[in-house]
């Protein structure tokens, strides 16, 4: 093996002393940059996968806990990173699940409040007060980690307000809770979500209403109950809410309608809508006189007697009672039934492009834009009885602004497009810069460990004579007559060195 080496170590030098100052150069430099980009290479692949290989055991702590479990870490003797200002930790891999199981044990993290863990330990000398205290404490607790299961919310705090209870009704007081939800960046809960939170808030406490619970944003916003005890102003809110929800709803219809036909941006249109928010109750009696049913009849008979001639009278008497057919109906009116309907809407015309290149506007016909109405009443439910008005108007936008911007996106977009092309022919020049360089330092290393080979002369052939140096020559004719005669007169062999010798020397 060591003369393996030996032989490799010494066929390098020999290839190494072969090239010129120029060769030299370009190899070291290859070599030195392959060298770099190797190491380089290594040390990248070793840190992604390191940092890939780890986990995030906790977030979102406050720093005290983080504290707390970063001391858990460390007399475990377990690796770990810090990130986010301390708030969230990360630890390898293959220790998170079992680390998550042993805070677990320990009740950690607490960032989400003390939950019924607290009664775990059972304390003797407990007083009630501190009994309701500690409940309360666990039911914030239990709630917040509920509400923090919401992807939305990145942290929960509650406070429970629980009245001592009374004897006399009239002065109990009700429960009241607050509820401060802190929201990832760049989100927004919905009404159907806040609901939500302040439903699951009620009915986790006994005797606590929804209309109680306060709920607030880090920044101090109010998410519900924004009219407090004021039932006037909350039920006005509430109407105002519907009726922008069925004008919303009535005029995506009619402008969805409008721009599959004419396309988008040619039509804006709005609906007005007056909705009846009185509730009315009103009784029907209808009575059928063509339809009657006997309800009672009464026959009476009578007998009276005369002379003894004569024969006895009888008399029958009826009475028959008849009922007609009667329907009563109780008739609730619906709360919020569309009372009128009010559209307006604005319709472009039509662009043609001349020769020269200018567009010209052009009104639309009548007749389309009579069908364009029609198509509108359709969409919302026209009612000509409800004294519906619908108003079509063809006008020129002012498209300047659009036009300005559609310039500009295509400029940028162009020169993207420049950029994106000079991206990729810099990194093909490169690319084919750097195969030429291997290439030529390729050749010259392959150059010089392959000498030329003289040219083989076959049997017939006559080689190509070279004019050689007389030096040469004569060096030649030396060689031969020592090799003639070195095997039988080794004088001779000696005199003739002499001689070569004495013939080399330059003369003083």
């Amino acid at each position: 093996m060591a003369d393996f080496f030996k032989q490799l170590l010494r066929q390098l030098n020999d290839i190494w002393t072969r090239l010129t100052t120029g060769q030299k150069i370009i190899t070291a430099s290859v070599v030195t940059l392959t060298f770099v980009g190797f190491v380089g290479l290594v040390v990248w692949a070793g840190w992604s996968g390191k940092s890939s290989s780890y986990m995030t055991l906790f977030s979102s702590l406050d720093l005290a806990e983080s504290g707390s479990i970063v001391e858990q870490l460390k007399a475990g003797g377990y690796e770990y990173k810090i990130e986010n200002d301390g708030r969230t930790l990360t630890v390898p891999k293959k220790d998170v699940y079992e680390l998550r199981m042993n805070f677990a044990k320990l009740g950690m993290p607490k960032s989400g409040g003390i939950g019924y863990e607290i009664f775990d330990k059972t304390n003797l000398g407990m007083t009630d007060f501190v009994q309701h205290l500690n409940y309360r404490r666990a039911l914030e607790g239990e709630i917040a980690r509920t509400i923090e299961i919401l992807e939305e919310v990145e942290k929960a705090r509650i406070h429970i307000v629980i009245p001592k209870e009374t004897i006399f009704i009239e002065k109990q007081k009700e429960p009241t809770a607050s509820v401060v939800l802190k929201l990832k960046p760049g989100v927004r809960l919905k009404e159907q979500q806040i609901v939500g939170i302040a439903n699951l808030v009620a009915y986790s406490v006994e005797g606590l209403k929804p209309k109680n619970v306060s709920i607030l944003d880090t920044e101090g916003n109010s998410l519900s109950n924004a009219y407090g005890s004021n039932e006037l102003a909350e039920r006005t809110s509430n109407q105002l809410q519907l009726q922008n929800k069925v004008e919303g709803a009535l005029s995506k219809k009619a402008q969805e309608m409008l721009e599959g036909v004419l396309g988008p941006n040619k039509a804006n249109v709005k609906v007005s809508v007056d909705l009846d928010f009185e509730q009315t109750t009103r009784t029907e009696e209808k009575f059928d006189p063509e339809s009657k049913v006997v309800r009672s009849e009464e026959r009476n008979e009578e007998s009276s007697a005369n002379t003894p001639t004569s024969t006895n009278e009888k008399r029958e008497n009826s009475i028959t009672n008849y009922e007609i057919n009667k329907t009563v109906a109780n008739i609730i009116g619906a709360v919020g039934t569309v009372k009128k309907l009010s559209i307006s809407v604005a319709v472009d015309g039509i662009y043609r492009t001349k020769a020269d290149g200018v567009r010209e506007y052009q009104t639309r016909p009548a007749e389309e834009m009579l069908k364009i109405e029609d198509l509108v009443k359709n969409a919302v439910g026209y009612d000509a009885n409800r004294g519906d008005q619908v108003v079509v108007y063809n006008l020129q936008f002012d498209n300047e602004f659009i036009d300005t911007e559609r310039a500009a996106m295509e400029k940028d977009a162009q020169r993207e497009m420049y950029m994106e092309i000079l991206k990729g022919a810099v990194i093909v020049a490169i690319i084919l810069l750097f195969i030429f360089f291997l290439r030529s330092v390729a050749r010259t290393i392959i150059d010089a460990m392959n000498p030329p080979v003289p040219e083989f002369v076959g049997v017939g052939e006559t080689a190509v004579e070279e004019e050689i140096p007389m030096e040469t020559k004569r060096t030649n004719e030396l060689i031969e007559k020592v090799e003639l005669i070195s095997k039988d007169d080794p004088q001779a062999v000696a005199n003739i060195i002499k001689g070569w010798l004495a013939e080399s020397a330059p003369s003083l």
